[in-house]
């Protein structure tokens, strides 16, 4: 009979022991879940800043298409007065000017890379 009793109590401490291990298993597959819809929204925002980061590199490149849409767009004016006549004289910007600009943001922008240096989000 002593027997018995001791193989029944080794059997109830077995399913004990099996019963947590299942608890435990069940635990990690829910951080395992958990973790998966981390990675996933991750990568969306990895994705999205991505494609943001290439539209700025598009934007900064100069090109027919960004010289198409930026042409003519800035402008700014000068005041004349030659004893006779005062008037404002309007300077649209010259596409030269506007690579130079773009390169120079370029620049700018490969320097803090370059540094590790990270400025607030405007």
């Amino acid at each position: 009979m002593c027997h018995e009793n001791s193989k029944a109590s080794q059997i109830e401490l077995m399913k004990q022991q099996l019963e947590g291990l299942v608890s435990r298993i069940i635990d990690m597959e829910r951080q395992a879940e958990g973790l998966s819809r981390r990675i996933e929204m991750r990568k969306d925002r990895i994705l999205a800043l991505e494609a943001e980061l290439k539209r700025y590199k598009l934007a900064l490149t100069p090109s027919g298409e960004t010289k198409a849409a930026y042409m003519g767009e800035i402008t700014f004016g000068r005041e004349i007065d030659d004893g006779n006549l005062h008037y404002t004289e309007r300077i649209t910007l010259p596409w030269t000017a506007m690579k130079e600009a773009m390169s120079l943001i370029r620049g700018y922008a490969a320097g803090l890379a370059s540094t590790g240096e990270n400025r607030p989000e405007v």
